[in-house]
């Protein structure tokens, strides 16, 4: 994990979009990386939200949530 505090993307247009937050981490050695995905890890508000996680994302959030004495919640409550 690298602590950023930024996240850039171009759109198709060329415009870019930039996301700012000093809790916002992106996990280096995710293996969707080589395919231009990067998992954000961005921290507002006592909450870390980590948007579309696939398995792998999944299990990385558990092990930070273990980490911090905390629990993975979806958007609709449910757990993981």
């Amino acid at each position: 994990m690298r602590l950023d505090g930024f996240a850039e993307t171009t759109t198709p247009k060329g415009e870019v979009l930039r996301y700012e937050n000093p809790g916002l981490a992106v996990w280096l050695t995710y293996s969707g990386r080589d395919k231009g995905r990067a998992p954000w890890f961005d921290l507002r508000r006592g909450r870390v939200t980590v948007k579309n996680p696939d398995r792998e994302i999944l299990e990385k959030m558990r092990k930070v949530a273990e980490a911090l004495g905390a629990q993975v919640q979806g958007d609709e409550s449910e757990s993981y």
